[in-house]
């Protein structure tokens, strides 16, 4: 999408929270990589991608969880099957363990590969309600799905059991959904990495000066270990909807509008990211897309298209992105490419996409994307695939979550 021009916008944030940041950031010191953590130990896995942390919980050695937690364990790290230590100590029915991971910042409602299944659906699974209400006490998220669309209260074996959970909702969580102020801790300093796009050569000469003093990397193209991109933005925050723009919502990056540069070379630190943090596209405006993409990085939730299967119908022009650009778009979004048109017969082991769960397409996992000419309508009333034109993935990508399609051939239930 070819930039606008942008809207000169003043140097306003929160001043307040600057300055009460200002202490945490420390110095300026670049980190120290010539000497490798001892937590690079700690957390290394065996075959199974276990850690020692997972062995020990699986164990339900307390003390040297304790010990293992205290010289930096990851306490959220997963094995190949996406389990992480809550899940091991909930399905086990380790109710002390439970409480001391939860209490080190361990996350509520990590989904497993594959399956999706959170500590409470494993807890529940395994028949130990006492650790599953207290886990919904601690912010367990009663409605999640499995993959096979289960969610806590539908695998409850009783009505008490069902009725114990409502009741362990706190009543000030929303949904029952926390998000803990406990972020899951870097054993190593950060290495900052920027990418910049849609801003002029004076604000990039701005950009070059705040990197040398954060010691970040600039780099110009997308790569994985991309920590932040800079983008300019309106006056309401929100930026142009380039392609740098969507991968970097897609891996869960800091999307940020290019005053916090400024700011940072003001203050003459790292200052907090959460206040100049892009509010949405121009395209689909305020709709928080960036900050929703990056708390579902940090959850450990799955990517914005697993469980989708997608077929490209047709050719596809400016100002559509390129048929290699949208391929690179579904596959960092964790959707599979169909080299074939499904057929209506090709729903086998149904599993619902993460993200399409209690919205209209919770029922589809096919999803063929045209540009202009719409493929014969043999789809219509399917109730597994859906057809749909190609900016709809791009909307979803800006808001950040899956959109009812404009057009559509999904069955209306």
């Amino acid at each position: 999408e070819t930039p606008e021009s942008q809207l000169k916008t003043p140097v306003s944030c929160n001043r307040k929270k600057i300055l009460e940041n200002k202490k945490l950031s420390g110095s300026l010191s670049s980190p120290n990589t010539s000497v490798l953590s001892p937590s690079a130990k700690i957390n290394k896995k065996n075959y199974k991608g276990e850690t020692l942390l997972q062995v020990a919980v699986i164990k339900n050695n307390i003390e040297r969880v304790k010990e293992l937690l205290k010289e930096g364990a990851n306490v959220n790290t997963q094995d190949n099957n996406g389990w992480t230590p809550l899940h091991e100590a909930s399905n086990h029915d380790f109710f002390e363990m439970v409480k001391i991971l939860l209490d080190h910042g361990a996350l509520v409602n990590v989904p497993s590969f594959n399956d999706n299944i959170t500590p409470l659906h494993d807890a529940l699974f395994n028949n130990c309600i006492d650790i599953a209400v207290y886990l919904v006490s601690r912010g367990a998220d009663l409605h999640a799905k499995t993959s096979f669309g289960l969610t806590a209260l539908d695998m409850c074996k009783t009505e008490e059991h069902k009725n114990l959970l409502i009741e362990a909702c706190s009543p000030f969580i929303e949904g029952n959904t926390l998000i803990p102020d406990v972020k899951e801790c870097s054993t190593e300093t950060e290495n900052l990495v920027f990418l910049c796009t849609n801003l002029d050569e004076k604000q990039k000469g701005k950009l070059q000066k705040c990197a040398q003093m954060l010691k970040a990397e600039i780099v110009e193209d997308f790569k994985p270990d991309v920590t932040h991109i800079i983008t300019s933005c309106d006056v309401m925050g929100n930026c142009v909807r380039t392609m740098k723009i969507l991968l970097a919502m897609l891996t869960g990056k800091w999307v940020m509008n290019y005053q916090w540069i400024d700011v940072c070379l003001e203050y003459k630190l790292k200052v907090d990211e959460e206040v100049f943090e892009v509010q949405g596209t121009r395209n689909q405006p305020n709709t928080m897309g960036p900050k929703r993409s990056r708390q579902n990085y940090e959850q450990k939730c799955p990517p914005l298209f697993d469980g989708f299967y997608f077929y490209l119908y047709g050719t596809f022009n400016n100002p559509t992105p390129s048929r290699e650009s949208l391929c690179n778009l579904i596959h960092l979004g964790g959707g599979k490419i169909l080299s074939r048109e499904p057929k209506l017969n090709t729903r086998d082991n149904f599993m619902i996409p993460y993200h399409a769960a209690n919205t209209v397409l919770e029922g589809t996992s096919h999803i063929i994307l045209y540009q202009d000419k719409p493929p014969r309508e043999t789809h219509v009333n399917s109730d597994h695939i859906c057809t749909t034109q190609v900016m709809w993935l791009m909307a979803c990508i800006s808001e950040f979550k899956i959109l009812e399609p404009q057009q559509t051939n999904v069955a209306k239930k």
